[in-house]
C-alpha cells in the first residue's frame, strides 16, 4: 500500500516522543510525577 510508514519512522516517532518527555519532565520530582493529583503526570504517564 502507498503511504505505509516503514518500521524504521515508527521508532524514530517513539524515540522523539521520549525525547520529548525527558524534556518536559526534567527537574521533577519522583513524587510529584507519580501524583494522580499533579498535572504533570498526565503529561508523562498514560495510567
Amino acid at each position: 500500500m502507498s503511504g505505509e510508514r516503514d518500521i524504521g519512522s515508527h521508532v524514530q516517532d517513539m524515540v522523539e516522543a521520549c525525547e520529548r518527555i525527558i524534556l518536559f519532565a526534567d527537574g521533577v520530582s519522583d513524587d510529584a510525577l507519580l501524583d494522580p493529583e499533579r498535572p504533570v503526570r498526565g503529561g508523562v504517564l498514560t495510567t
